[in-house]
């Protein structure tokens, strides 16, 4: 299957070590596996030096404690912009295990494509197969079967290998060439095929089978068989192990758009769709006759569309849809707060929208809209109304001043005043220095009282050791960019929110120094644990 697919290929990208060098250059002359491009064209991406200057072993034992599991956001994508920049060739003896490194943690992060296109650069024997199956299944769950199937018409002999077999199949029902499926089926079995769901598919697709089994979209090879075969879609468990898999189902023409938008939530949150992509998907779904919402998400959207429902009722929704949210982890809300951002803009600020302002700048924070953030703040200041818990307020004042406010020194200033006055008890005077100390690592000014606030309260949080920060300073100074990149994920370790205040700044300094500036934004939010009650 192909699962067993992914797993080879995981495992001819896992090389064994080779001695220590200097990561080196020989120039941009050619395109090579390290120079070619991933990103999109309109995507910050790291200076082409981006692994020169390491110990090419330094390099490779860290990116081989890179956990992609449960990743922060702003973790994600640090090292996708990492892994995806264009560099230079590197030369060192462990160039191609770093190399290889390099296509695990892109499949890891989903960007199944770009590791297809590089997999096959690889030094290693057999080295086309999995990458070429992995391209061809990501092609036939868009929908591409021109591409998906272009093996099969090849004059030039397929891979051995079940998963090449079951394409014969696959290929052979899109066509339907009936005979030959069952042909290519026979052959399959007698080479071993244990997969009672493929078999039954490829007969419910010639109408041969009474009872054909539920859809299947757990691979390109499936959700092409599935939809071919016309089997019940209505059971479909979508998972989020294969995010890759996601993005490409939910732009699939033809799949429905309640399964369309379930997939695009998945790929959405880890970044493998854009915002825009997901409304679009999700609006389609909307669109349908006879819709009724059936989430929080869908509630907000319809009832702003409805030009009766009164704005009170659409901020409630609202806040609601973001608390829901906030209840899983960081990559939720933050998905749902660039989702709803046209809500967000949309929603009139008068004194009935007032109770939920608070609510509302922090998922503008969370989205990037700095605008909105002050716009929504400064919403909690009708009068008549209860004011809000003033260092809510001076906290998210703050955190929007070094993620892309007002920072001139009168706004320092005056910031700074606010968060200091507001902070009554123990608690809020410990994440004012919290906040206060990450300001440091912006290169904001400290008065005398906030510099008294850290001195006195400015102590919890996890540690790194001296070494590890020294360690990280002197590759930030080094210009050694990929090896700075690689010890702050270290650092962080998918949870940056339990890191003490003086090591956060740290790495804020060092990511502003590589040229990081807005994921040190990103990631002092983050620690903020806003949406943490």
């Amino acid at each position: 299957m192909f699962s067993r697919t992914l797993l080879t290929c995981a495992a001819l990208l896992a090389l064994p070590l080779m001695g220590q060098a200097q990561v080196e250059s020989e120039g941009m002359s050619d395109i090579t596996a390290w120079g070619a491009r991933y990103l999109e064209a309109s995507e910050a991406e790291f200076p082409t030096r981006l692994w020169q200057g390491s110990s090419d072993e330094t390099l490779l034992a860290l990116m081989k404690q890179v956990n992609t599991t449960r990743i922060t956001p702003a973790e994600r994508k640090l090292l996708r912009r990492a892994i995806l920049s264009p560099t230079r060739r590197p030369t060192g003896d462990l160039a191609d295990e770093l190399l290889a490194e390099r296509a695990r943690l892109m499949l890891a992060l989903g960007e199944a494509e770009a590791a297809s296109e590089l997999v096959p650069r690889l030094e290693t024997e057999a080295r086309g197969i999995d990458a070429e199956a992995l391209a061809i299944d990501l092609a036939l769950a868009r929908g591409d079967e021109l591409t998906g199937c272009r093996p099969t018409k090849s004059a030039a002999r397929m891979p051995d290998g079940m998963y090449w077999m079951k394409l014969r199949a696959v290929c052979a029902v899109l066509e339907e060439n009936y005979a030959r499926a069952e042909f290519a089926m026979e052959l399959a079995s007698a080479q071993g095929l244990d997969d009672d769901w493929f078999i039954s598919a490829i007969f419910a697709a010639s109408g041969d089978t009474p009872n054909p089994p539920n859809a299947r979209f757990d691979t390109g090879l499936n959700i092409a068989l599935s939809a071919k075969a016309d089997l019940d879609q209505s059971r479909i468990t979508t998972s989020s192990s294969r995010p890759d898999l996601a993005a490409a189902a939910a732009q699939r023409p033809g799949i429905p758009p309640q399964l369309a938008e379930r997939f695009a939530s998945i790929a959405a949150e880890v970044g493998l769709l854009s915002v825009e992509d997901q409304r679009r998907i999700l609006m389609a779904r909307m669109d349908e006759a006879e819709f009724t919402p059936a989430n929080a998400i869908q509630a907000v959207i319809a009832s702003f569309r409805d030009p009766l429902n009164l704005p009170s009722e659409q901020a409630r929704q609202l806040d609601q849809a973001l608390r829901n949210a906030a209840s899983g982890d960081l990559a939720r809300i933050t998905s749902t707060s660039q989702l709803l951002l046209p809500e967000l803009r949309a929603l009139p600020r008068i004194p009935e929208t007032a109770p939920y302002a608070l609510t509302f700048a922090m998922a503008a924070l969370t989205a990037g809209d700095h605008e909105l953030v002050q716009t929504w703040l400064g919403a909690t200041e009708f009068e008549g109304l209860q004011p809000p818990d003033p260092f809510a307020v001076a906290r998210l004042e703050a955190l929007d001043l070094i993620s892309g406010g007002d920072n001139s020194r009168a706004s320092q200033a005056s910031v700074q005043a606010r968060l200091i006055a507001a902070a009554e008890n123990g608690e809020q005077k410990s994440e004012a220095a919290h906040l206060l100390t990450l300001w440091q690592g912006f290169g904001l000014s400290l008065g005398p009282e906030a510099r008294a606030m850290i001195g006195t309260h400015g102590h919890s949080g996890r540690r790194l050791s001296s070494g590890k920060l020294t360690e990280l300073e002197a590759a930030a100074q080094a210009g050694a960019v990929g090896e700075t990149v690689l010890l702050v994920l270290s650092a962080t370790d998918r949870d940056p929110g339990t890191l003490a205040a003086r090591d956060l700044a740290e790495l804020i300094q060092a990511l502003r120094r590589v040229g990081a500036e807005d994921i040190a934004q990103d990631l002092a939010i983050e620690a903020a644990n806003l949406w943490v009650e």
